[in-house]
């Protein structure tokens, strides 16, 4: 029965991707039985919101959406479920997140809280994995990921942090993937596998938490930045984008964009310190590794982004990665979202390969890559760091010294890419 009804809280919830990839893109489209029909579509029927079977019949709009639009819709609300459902077995009921041995060794008083804890990792997990859903089909559609999904995902996922945390405060931060130590079960935090560094409940703790926060509300303006006129002009144009002319749509009211901005920014800033000096330490760090997974899972992307424009001379990733990137590293924390990044290509590779066979099309937007290899990465999590990604943290401060060279390097090559291409190609 609990495989059951998981089961169809999936369907219904595939239901809403759907809806939400028609409704949330950059240009909607009256696909979903739940939107208002095409003006050229005949009205909808109550049996056309029946999930899966209700694809059956809108098949009569093949003529204005395509031949076989409504086959990936379908399989979208048919294979959800069973997919939450097996995760829930990996997770909740195996104990897979652990590592090999970890239950059987376990105490019989302990068990009842490793479910526990992984049952709530299991409620984040889904529920990141339904908005990666929505991302991916949306990235697929138009190559745009729109904020709606990642930064109320981010939101979200901090927010979780704190109730989770304050559900079980005997494990610190039960949404970042877990490792053991000698001495039990702990969560992800940041010296790794070790103690949490004083540093991190001081003051100083706070101070990193509110820039990075910071940072992310700002990295969300507008902010083109043009050289051509000069170093005045581009100052003028930056404060013109910033604050005066993008405006978007919240309900009846269409508001400028750095005012909703500075308002998320104001209030989650007052957030952050009403949990670190109000609320439990646990609580603290749990929200600390969400904000410490934003700040790395997006800063990794935005300045491979960075030193890719200059090594290419052109755009080479769109900010809605960096910002989908920063959403992951809220939900699973920092030391994941590492593995995450580096694993993305291995999944862009197959991806690649298979969207070449059936469609002849290699062209394909970064964000679906980086969905799967976060989903990837929380399934096989054992495997990723109990087994050998344990180890790459005994670098410590190192591994900033050679993410910086790989950057470095990267940019280099695609810079040569670039002149050995137009020397020879012409483009």
């Amino acid at each position: 029965m609990t495989y059951l009804l998981i089961v169809l809280v999936g369907v219904v919830l595939g239901a809403f991707i759907n809806w939400a990839v028609y409704s949330w893109a950059w240009f909607p489209r009256a696909i979903s039985p739940w939107s208002p029909p095409d003006d050229r579509a005949l009205p909808r029927r109550a049996t056309d919101r029946i999930p899966v079977l209700g694809w059956l019949g809108l098949r009569r709009e093949a003529d204005i959406h395509g031949r076989i639009f409504w086959l990936r819709p379908m399989l979208i609300e048919l294979l959800f479920g069973p997919m939450l459902a097996g995760l829930f077995w990996w997770e909740v009921i195996q104990l897979g997140l652990l590592p090999v041995g970890a239950a059987d060794a376990m105490p019989a008083a302990m068990l009842p809280i490793a479910r526990q804890w992984m049952l709530i990792m299991y409620l984040g997990h889904a529920l990141m994995m339904t908005l990666l859903m929505i991302a991916t089909f949306i990235d697929f559609d138009e190559q745009t990921i729109p904020d709606a999904v990642t930064v109320t995902g981010t939101l979200l996922a901090l927010a979780l942090h704190v109730i989770a945390a304050l559900m079980m405060p005997q494990i610190g931060a039960p949404l970042c993937l877990p490792w053991a130590t000698e001495g039990g079960l702990a969560a992800v935090m940041f010296p790794s596998p070790a103690p949490v560094e004083a540093k991190w409940i001081s003051p100083m703790g706070l101070v990193v938490g509110e820039a990075i926060f910071a940072v992310w509300c700002f990295a969300l303006a507008n902010r083109r930045w043009i050289m051509r006129k000069g170093l005045a002009k581009a100052i003028q144009f930056f404060a013109a984008g910033l604050l005066k002319y993008e405006t978007m749509l919240l309900g009846r009211f269409r508001i400028k964009v750095w005012t909703l901005l500075v308002a998320i920014w104001m209030a989650g800033s007052v957030a952050i310190a009403a949990v670190y000096f109000g609320l439990s330490e646990s609580a603290w760090l749990a929200l600390l590794s969400g904000l410490v997974g934003v700040g790395l899972g997006g800063g990794q992307i935005w300045a491979v982004r960075v030193f890719a424009k200059l090594g290419l001379g052109k755009e080479a990733m769109g900010f809605g990665d960096v910002t989908l990137m920063a959403m992951v590293g809220a939900f699973i924390g920092w030391q994941a979202a590492l593995f995450v990044f580096f694993l993305a290509p291995f999944t862009a590779i197959v991806i690649v390969l298979a969207s070449w066979l059936l469609t002849g099309n290699r062209m394909l937007p970064f964000g679906p890559y980086l969905a799967a290899a976060a989903m990837l990465t929380v399934v096989f999590w054992d495997r990723i760091w109990n087994q050998w990604g344990a180890g790459v943290f005994i670098l410590g401060p190192l591994i900033g010294a050679v993410l910086m060279f790989a950057l470095v390097a990267m940019c280099a090559l695609l810079f040569l890419f670039r002149v050995v291409e137009q020397r020879f190609f012409g483009t």
